[in-house]
């Protein structure tokens, strides 16, 4: 493991009963040609066996004693990081570590690099499609948010603006909080094409319940920048 200076990446994989996607996506990552890098395995209070498949590869385990939510699980692996690069990759399979090089090769002109989907048949159901589209036409519309996938499991930042955004959430709507502050902050976006798999295993997005959820949080956020619009238009006059 190397020292704190000599890390550029850190790899953050939250995973919540992922025994069977999480084996491919840690041998694919400890293969990645990258000259200083992390790999940081966040287990969300796992029943199965993800733990112990971690303890197998080369990788930092940090273990939740209960499930806690996928943002709960990313805020632990960016507090416990080294690299002044961060990249979030889920467990499932669903995407290949092979972008990687080149999201981290990006974040040299960008602050964040989002690995936008090119769905393939059956790789993710149809409601599941349609509302990341809802959720990327709110977004667009609300923030400007310019990323095309908002919702990725796929993508990098620098970790220096993730330290600024002092996130909240715990849950799904991790994704779209990093979007709309990275908006509001007038960061630099790039939006890199990549392919998607069938995850591994079962999901545990909900698609009604969870889409009401991040739909909710973004009209929460909306409201709150535009009474801060209004608090500092009143401070000008």
């Amino acid at each position: 493991m190397k020292n704190n200076s000599e890390v550029e990446v850190s790899i953050i994989v939250p995973a919540y009963n992922e025994e069977r996607g999480l084996p491919i996506v840690l041998d694919e990552l400890t293969h990645l040609p990258l000259s200083s890098f992390e790999i940081i395995v966040v287990d969300d209070g796992s029943t199965d066996g993800t733990a112990l498949v971690a303890k197998r590869f080369p990788c930092r385990l940090i273990s939740h004693a209960e499930n806690q939510g996928k943002g709960a699980a990313m805020r632990t692996g960016i507090a416990a990081s080294r690299g002044r690069k961060i990249i979030f990759i889920d467990a499932d399979g669903s995407f290949s570590a092979s972008s990687i090089p080149h999201i981290v090769a990006l974040l040299d002109s960008y602050d964040v690099v989002v690995g936008c989907r090119a769905f393939e048949r059956g790789s993710i159901r149809m409601l599941n499609r349609l509302g990341n589209l809802l959720i990327w036409m709110f977004l667009r519309f609300l923030f400007g948010v310019s990323s095309r996938d908002p919702l990725s499991g796929l993508f990098g930042i620098r970790k220096e603006h993730l330290l600024k955004m002092e996130l909240e959430s715990t849950g799904f709507t991790i994704e779209t909080e990093i979007h709309i502050k990275a908006a509001l902050m007038k960061l630099k976006v790039a939006n890199l094409p990549i392919p998607c798999h069938p995850r591994i295993g079962e999901s545990k997005l909900s698609p009604f319940r969870d889409g009401y959820r991040i739909l909710k949080f973004t009209l929460k956020h909306a409201l709150k920048a535009r009474r801060r619009q209004v608090e500092q238009e009143r401070e000008i006059r």
